[in-house]
Order: structure tokens, then C-alpha cells, then sequence
């Protein structure tokens, strides 16, 4: 295929910026987004089904993604997947919708597009290359997070280090590393088992 397509996942954390922003790396990437909505429905036998809630939310992100790819000429496609394992989706749509990489988002100890541990699986093991972006939080959405003792280490960690990166880029002159890769946009080209 000559078109990039990028897999943009999503099971819980509309965030209208981070939309923006996957928007704005595909116009530059010159890519079509592929939007996969996952809504997860319970293993359990005699379980009702997925929640109300995140039929909503899934609804809300396809509609919003398309009006802001649309607005902006982005080739868009958009699919809804209801899972048992969305992980394992992930996976498999990756493959199916032939897509290069998957685009995830962090807002520090925000959930954005997806939640914490799923961002933190896809991390640890990819199905395909990876387009990470990164985006602050407010400082008053920082104060009140920092009060729920049970947010995840790895995106406190993140954020942490993030952080610091900021708070010292003006005393550190740009390398080349930096000029050819902003920070916020981190890429890895990942092949399972794939021998050339």
C-alpha cells in the first residue's frame, strides 16, 4: 500500500485536544487515520453486556474524529468493535485494517483515548510501530490528580520526567536529535517475528 494508515485506538477518555492533536500529526504525516472505537463487553456468562456509558463515549469519539479529519482533509476511516479483549484486538486490527503504526496519546496522569493500562500494554509490547504524543496537563488538573494515590506509576513517572525535559530544554542547546524529532513525537519501528 502507498498510503500510510495509522490505527488511532480508543476505549475511554475523549479528550477534544488530544484529537487535535492525532489530527494534526496525520495531516503532517500526510496519513490516513483509521479510527477504531473498542467497547468491551464482559466474559462472564449471564453478563448484560457492554455499558451504556461507553457506547456513548465511542459514539461521541467517532463522530468528533471525523468532523475534525473532515475539516482538516484528513483520509479517515471509522470502526466500532465490541471486544472481550480489546488488547488483543488491538492486535489483530492492526493487521487486518493494514496499518503501519498506532497512534497513542499521553496527557501525564490523564487518561486520553485509552486507559492507563492498556497505553502501558501497548508500550511494553507493540503491534506495530509506534507515534506517541505527548501533552501537558494543566497545572490545576496536576494539583487535583495529585491527591488520588492510586494513579499509575509509569504515567506519574512519565510525567515526572516530562517535566524536568521542560524545565531545563532552555539551559540545553538543541543537538541534532532534537532537531530532527520534536519531543512530543516519539517513533518505533517494531516487527513481530517478520524476517527479511
Amino acid at each position: 500500500m502507498d498510503k500510510r494508515r495509522w490505527l488511532v485506538p480508543f476505549t475511554w477518555g475523549l479528550d477534544m485536544q488530544a484529537l487535535d492533536a492525532v489530527i494534526s500529526l496525520a495531516e503532517g504525516g500526510r496519513a490516513a487515520l483509521v479510527a477504531v472505537s473498542l467497547i468491551s463487553r464482559p466474559d462472564r456468562p449471564g453478563s448484560r453486556g457492554p455499558r451504556l456509558e461507553a457506547i456513548q463515549q465511542s459514539k461521541d469519539f467517532l463522530e468528533a474524529i471525523w468532523l475534525k479529519a473532515e475539516k482538516a482533509g484528513v483520509p479517515i476511516e471509522r470502526h466500532e468493535v465490541i471486544t472481550v479483549n480489546v488488547l488483543q484486538s488491538i492486535c489483530l486490527l492492526t493487521s487486518e485494517l493494514h496499518c503501519g503504526a498506532v497512534v497513542l496519546v499521553s496527557r501525564g496522569e490523564h487518561e486520553a483515548l485509552l486507559h492507563s493500562s492498556q497505553l502501558k500494554h501497548i508500550l511494553a509490547d507493540p503491534p506495530a510501530a509506534l507515534l506517541v504524543l505527548r501533552l501537558a496537563s494543566s497545572l490545576a488538573d496536576r494539583r487535583l490528580l495529585v491527591s488520588f494515590p492510586s494513579m499509575p506509576f509509569l504515567l506519574r513517572l512519565w510525567n515526572r520526567i516530562w517535566h524536568r525535559e521542560n524545565k531545563f530544554a532552555d539551559q540545553v542547546e538543541k543537538d541534532s536529535f532534537q532537531q530532527e524529532e520534536p519531543l512530543w513525537i516519539r517513533t518505533e519501528d517494531y516487527h513481530r517475528g517478520m524476517s527479511l
